[in-house]
């Protein structure tokens, strides 16, 4: 922001015993800068916003609702609600659960299997999440609404009954900012943090829970899950809102 002043400027000169004052008026600009809340940047390109886990236990069951009874079809219904269960359930990235193909996750006689066995894209590291009783109702659920059943077709199909790509995952998952209106930032990331976010919440007494989820993750350190998983920010938030409890009313 650009703010004109007007200064004027008194200099004292000595010639022989008389002390001689001249007055100068000048027009300075101060320049200051200002932070830009801007969701663009200068190209006029929509800043990034990082994806945040489902922070509320309301929350994850509104939008289990919202999947299990919003869409055109029983079988869009079906697929988004098995997408948003199995996705938070195994947590593994949106890409490497848009890559499973029906049978990394279903025996031959028609069972959902126990684990379902990957090689992560991201790290080339194998991971090999446990599927819950939870997500494998909702998987056998869907399979139900599905014309045919291949073994090596994708489990998570597009519109066009191709591979779903990451940008329709977003547009799915952000529908809860959009029609839900949860605060948070929902996209890609936010079911395989959300994972880990409530895995740590629910063992709050373990002292291994840290060492476990940073396995099943994959991280390098315990900072990094702690991170990834907004326990960081939300640490952080809360010691910035306690320290003014010191102050007088």
């Amino acid at each position: 922001m650009t703010k004109a002043n007007i200064i004027e400027i008194t200099r004292t000169e000595t010639i022989g015993n008389n002390a001689i004052e001249s007055h100068e008026t000048i027009d300075i600009t101060v320049q200051r800068a200002r932070r830009s809340t801007s969701t663009v940047n200068a190209r006029g390109i929509k800043k990034a916003q990082e994806d945040e886990p489902i922070r509320t236990l309301e929350h994850i069951q509104m939008a289990q609702e919202f999947y299990r009874t919003k869409g055109k079809t029983k079988w869009h219904r079906a697929r988004n609600y098995m997408l948003f269960t199995l996705g938070i359930s195994v947590g593994i990235r949106g890409g490497d659960l848009l890559s499973l193909r029906i049978g990394d996750v279903l025996n031959e006689d028609g069972t959902v299997k126990d684990y379902i066995w990957c090689i992560e894209s991201k790290t080339r590291k194998t991971n090999q999440p446990r599927i819950n009783d939870t997500a494998k109702k909702a998987i056998l659920d869907y399979i139900a609404t599905l014309n045919t059943v291949n073994f090596d077709d994708y489990l998570i199909l597009s519109e066009r009954k191709g591979k779903m790509d990451e940008s329709q995952l977003y547009r799915i998952l952000h529908k809860l900012n959009t029609e839900l209106g949860f605060e948070e930032h929902i996209g890609a990331h936010s079911m395989r943090k959300t994972f880990g976010y409530w895995n740590l919440k629910l063992h709050p007494n373990d002292t291994e829970a840290l060492a476990v989820i940073q396995d099943m993750m994959n991280h390098s350190s315990s900072r990094t899950t702690l991170r990834y998983c907004g326990i960081t920010r939300e640490n952080k938030d809360k010691y910035y809102n306690e320290i003014q409890t010191i102050f007088a009313d």
